[in-house]
């Protein structure tokens, strides 16, 4: 997938650009073509008021003598080769001119325009003196006279490089108004992108927090194209835990269904070693005893119901203390000075039944273990909650450390337990994205050191 088919904005931001882009394109050219049209329609209308002069001054003879009692009044046709001149034809011969012209003449296309007063009037393009393109403006008078009547062709001209001039200059001033209102524009669009887009970022914020735990939800507050797929989200975190807690149930249920059939075959187990059978007593005991060690552990799994988004804080310091209180009920754990050295602020996002399923293996293990103390601590670190429970006791050798967390290690075989209880701690440690470190305290005894995520 290429970053453009990634990137809603990226992609609204291109279509936005390319869109102004071909709109200012368009609109200036458009602009151009009517502004190149208006100054046009000014200098004919100004050529058509000059016409309208020399018809009004002109006076023919008997004998054909065209004469002009009054001259357009406008000084550029008084100028030698001014860009602007008037010539009058009788019969496509020219019979009066300006003096812009000196001895030029137009060269006027051998049309024939009507004459007036219906119509009459012709617009040329035509080559005027020193190169020039001029505007013409022509207009024909049928005269009448004793000798029959005489058509009379009056012109005038005007340089077309003025209105090219013209146009040129506002080119250059529409080009700059066009870059300031689409940079103007542009910036609106990015605008409207970025507050279309808001709604998006919130939905990022919202499922970060979902993510990390401090919402359960997405909350319902988004506009109407955003919200179907909030509620469609929402029903499918309902749908999930639902799901989960189904599928929980049932282990715990099958779980359930089958410690007690093995408790009673270890019991049976028993029967047969009284009856002298020994052998398979044994062998019934330790198969029995392998199967209710992993429906323990599936037990204690399905107990530690989830953790992270949806699960409120939970204060470490009262689950501590009350695992304590249980544990300095037992045999080994009266007399043991249990030092609790965790602030009553730090919290950690997960179940309570949870935490203390993680707590409660390598606290017991301390009890049964320690010669007459057992410290707890915990503190925050980035992104963990560090957890310490060490003991005074003798500890392991380097080379059973690794060993511990596998299923059926004892730390000694003389203490009762089936060895699951790290094993356990592991497993759901593991599953909330945390770590299990075992190693040695500088006295020598046991430390059990819990790295719980604080973000998940």
């Amino acid at each position: 997938m290429t970053e453009l088919t990634r990137s809603i904005r990226l992609r609204l931001g291109i279509t936005a650009i390319v869109t102004l882009l071909a709109a200012m394109t368009a609109a200036g050219w458009g602009l151009l073509v009517l502004f190149e049209h208006h100054v046009e329609r000014r200098v004919v209308s100004t050529l058509q008021d000059d016409v309208g002069e020399l018809i009004a001054g002109v006076t023919v003879a008997d004998n054909g003598t065209v004469q002009l009692a009054r001259r357009p009044t406008d000084p550029r046709y008084l100028k030698p080769l001014s860009g602007n001149y008037w010539q009058v034809m009788v019969e496509n011969v020219v019979v009066g001119r300006s003096r812009s012209l000196w001895d030029e003449a137009l060269p006027m296309p051998r049309d024939e325009p009507r004459d007036e007063p219906r119509g009459g009037q012709h617009e040329h393009i035509v080559p005027g003196p020193e190169g020039q393109t001029l505007i013409a403006v022509e207009r024909a008078v049928r005269v009448s006279r004793a000798t029959g009547d005489i058509q009379v062709r009056f012109v005038a001209a005007q340089d077309r490089a003025e209105t090219l001039v013209a146009v040129a200059g506002f080119r250059g001033e529409l080009v700059v108004m066009l870059v300031v209102l689409g940079v103007a524009l542009l910036a609106a669009f990015f605008l409207a992108i970025a507050v279309g887009l808001a709604p998006f970022k919130r939905l990022r914020i919202d499922l970060s927090a979902l993510r990390s735990g401090a919402a359960n939800r997405l909350a319902a507050t988004y506009p109407s194209e955003v919200a179907l797929l909030v509620c469609d989200l929402n029903a499918l975190l309902d749908e999930r835990d639902k799901d989960a807690e189904r599928k929980r149930q049932r282990a715990a249920d099958l779980a359930h269904g089958l410690k007690t059939p093995l408790t009673a075959i270890i019991g049976i187990s028993e029967d047969l070693r009284a009856h002298g059978l020994g052998e398979l007593a044994d062998e019934t005991e330790d198969n029995a005893a392998s199967m209710l060690r992993h429906v323990e552990r599936e037990l204690a799994l399905a107990r530690s119901v989830h953790t992270g988004p949806g699960t409120s804080p939970t204060s470490i310091r009262p689950v501590v203390e009350a695992l304590v209180r249980s544990l300095s009920r037992v045999a080994g754990g009266r007399d043991l000075d249990w030092k609790i050295d965790v602030p009553e602020t730090l919290s950690i996002r997960i179940d309570p039944i949870a935490l203390a399923e993680i707590l409660g293996g390598p606290l017991d293990n301390a009890r049964k273990f320690a010669k007459s103390r057992v410290s707890i601590g915990a503190r925050a670190v980035p992104d963990r909650i560090l957890i310490e429970i060490a003991d005074d006791g003798p500890g392991v050798s380097e080379e059973q450390l690794p060993t511990l967390t596998e299923r059926g290690q004892r730390l000694d075989r003389r203490k009762p337990g089936s060895g699951l209880g790290l094993a356990i701690v592991s497993d759901i440690v593991a599953e909330i994205g945390g770590t299990l470190r075992l190693s040695h305290t500088p006295e020598g005894g046991f430390l059990v050191t819990l790295a719980l995520p604080t973000d998940r």
